[in-house]
């Protein structure tokens, strides 16, 4: 039986990028809203729940709440971004199965839908996402720290490398992200990996 999937994006973009990757493989359902996502997961009990952080009215985050709070089955995996690192692994705390970055890879939604729909074999929530490091011989909190380091580096990329306005895009301070950049071993960007971020 063809699996259902839930996408919740206010961006129309966003839903056709899902739309043209997963049609066809599963029954796919796209709504703009937090609320009207309640409303389809409280009738349809979707599979899969892909559920981005930042929308008006009501965010990912108020949404996964009151999923849980519904006692909804679906797994959720959220979109985010560099600047909602830290909602992102808010919603992790509360449950969520996974993530996929902005912007959109194509091998990297299926490889995560594929993962989130498997028969439940990993308690913990992002257990899976280590899996996509596997390949690399990273351990789960490898792999979180991964997941931290690229989104740190994409808005030092997006800021030209000035860290002040990279904290403010990461939603934190400076300061944590100096000692984050010290953590995780980020200089600063070099030449090359301004060009390979497209500045």
């Amino acid at each position: 039986m063809m699996k259902t999937i839930l996408v919740v994006d206010d961006e129309l973009s966003v839903l056709e990028a899902f739309g043209v990757v997963l049609d066809g493989e599963y029954k796919v359902i796209m709504c703009e809203s937090g609320h009207q996502a309640l409303e389809i997961a409280k009738n349809a009990s979707p599979d899969l729940i892909i559920l981005d952080i930042i929308m008006p009215e009501i965010d990912g985050i108020e949404v996964l709440r009151k999923l849980k709070k519904m006692n909804c089955p679906s797994r959720v995996v959220v979109l985010t971004s560099a600047r909602t690192i830290k909602m992102a692994v808010e919603a992790m705390k509360m449950g969520a199965y996974g993530y996929i970055t902005k912007p959109l890879d194509v091998e990297e939604i299926r490889l995560v839908v594929e993962r989130a729909l498997q028969p439940q074999k990993l308690s913990t929530p992002l257990a899976f996402q280590a899996k996509l490091s596997s390949k690399k011989g990273l351990s789960l909190q490898e792999a979180v720290e991964s997941f931290e380091r690229n989104l740190i580096q994409s808005a030092l990329a997006a800021t030209n490398g000035v860290q002040t306005k990279a904290a403010k895009s990461l939603k934190t301070s400076r300061r944590i992200l100096k000692y984050k950049m010290d953590k995780l071993g980020i200089k600063g960007l070099n030449n090359r990996q301004m060009v390979r971020s497209g500045k």
